[in-house]
């Protein structure tokens, strides 16, 4: 008797009909990969150029939405197929998960999947809605023999370490079950194959906040205080032109400010009564002061800022209208000045 073995070995040949990058998971490794949540996008970082938006994060999570990049490109350029049929779960985005990701299961359970196919780089014409590549599971089916499958991936508090950033172990319970089975209906004929997959849970959320100091709390209920309106009281002394007055009173208005406003009259004629009455239909609170005094006007401005009550007076000239810009520009500066 005589044993001969014989060692024989070959390049990988090199694909000359096509540019595009085929990688596979086989059933073995689909089989005894050990995978957190049982989801077959585990697998695929597995290859090369492929990344998974978080395939072991809880359902609802921000970061699990069952998004394949293939090839750096963007995740919306990958397509998924369940034996060549379109499965992409999220209408509004391609993904391998549903919208608003309800479970840890994508597409179907890994328990009933044969092999995972990737196609990605200079794709063929068949995957024409692909950017980047495609993602193709293929599914088991039944034989002439019966065979079957039971699952229990169970987690529990007893059994995980303590977060560390809680002093105790909460209470958490993660009950993954399931099982397939398969077989003939007809021999050589026709054949089923089935799988359930379920999943009981429960879990605590951690949540945690910087908390300010006695200190920074004071200064923010301070600050929050109603702050008291701009101090400014507005003097305009106009030579009786009710057009100049006009104009000065827009540049007054146009800061948007609460100010107390007064009009003193120079001319004694009150010519510019009626421009004072449209102005009070837009600033009901303003004075109006008219020169009744043989001093002149100076006494008349006098007067006007002794009947006033406020921290800061600032007088303009109804003929200046240099003076009713820069006070614009203090107020856009947030300046408290008494002389423009």
């Amino acid at each position: 008797m005589a044993d001969t073995v014989e060692v024989a070995a070959g390049a990988t040949l090199v694909n000359t009909v096509s540019a595009e990058q085929r990688e596979g998971v086989g059933a073995l490794q689909v089989r005894e990969l050990p995978l957190a949540r049982r989801n077959y996008t585990g697998l695929l970082p597995v290859g090369t150029g492929i990344t998974v938006a978080s395939s072991g994060a809880q359902p609802g999570h921000g970061d699990r939405d069952g998004g394949v990049r293939l090839n750096g490109l963007g995740r919306s350029g990958t397509t998924f197929t369940l034996d060549g049929t379109d499965a992409n779960a999220n209408n509004e985005g391609r993904s391998g998960n549903m919208f608003t990701n309800l479970n840890y299961i994508d597409i179907i359970s890994i328990e009933a999947i044969q092999e995972v196919q990737v196609v990605k780089g200079i794709i063929a014409a068949e995957y024409g809605q692909a950017l980047s590549g495609n993602v193709n599971l293929i599914t088991k089916s039944g034989t002439n023999e019966f065979h079957g499958s039971l699952f229990e991936n169970f987690q529990s508090q007893r059994l995980n370490a303590r977060n560390q950033f809680l002093t105790y172990k909460p209470p958490v319970t993660f009950n993954q079950f399931g099982g397939s089975f398969g077989g003939p209906v007809v021999k050589n004929k026709i054949f089923f194959f089935g799988a359930y997959e379920g999943y009981r849970e429960a879990f605590f959320r951690l949540v945690s906040e910087n908390t300010p100091t006695q200190n920074l709390r004071d200064q923010m209920i301070q600050r929050s205080s109603p702050v008291p309106p701009c101090p400014w009281h507005i003097v305009i002394t106009c030579h009786g032109d009710g057009r100049s007055l006009r104009d000065t009173a827009a540049s007054v208005f146009r800061t948007d400010a609460d100010y107390e406003l007064t009009v003193v009259d120079d001319a004694s004629n009150g010519a510019i009564t009626g421009v004072v009455e449209e102005l009070r239909k837009i600033f009901p609170a303003l004075r109006y002061i008219r020169n009744q005094s043989p001093l002149g006007a100076r006494e008349a401005r006098n007067r006007a800022i002794r009947a006033v009550d406020s921290t800061s007076v600032v007088l303009l000239d109804a003929g200046d209208m240099l003076d009713a810009d820069r006070l614009y520009d203090a107020h856009c500066r947030g300046e408290n000045s008494r002389t423009l």
